[in-house]
């Protein structure tokens, strides 16, 4: 069929690999990816598409610092 269309024959899984960097660079669950690709453990979709999860710009241990700010000013808020 793609030859009569003039188009490369993509191999179903190309796009199926495809699928699943696409979820996980716009942020969907590991576990939701996982379920989409029929995968038993999440685990076996990270092994193979660990690098397609996007890189957040802040550390998560990070946001603590930021909850010891709010946590100082409600401190402060109530004092008033």
């Amino acid at each position: 069929m793609s030859s009569k269309a003039k188009i490369p024959a993509i191999p179903p899984y190309c796009l199926r690999h495809t699928f699943a960097s696409l979820l996980l660079m716009k942020g969907a669950p590991i576990t939701y990816v996982a379920a989409q690709l029929g995968h038993s453990k999440p685990t076996t979709t990270l092994q193979y598409y660990a690098k397609c999860l996007p890189e957040e710009k802040m550390r998560f241990v990070d946001c603590l610092d930021a909850l010891k700010g709010a946590d100082k000013e409600q401190e402060e808020s109530a004092a008033r």
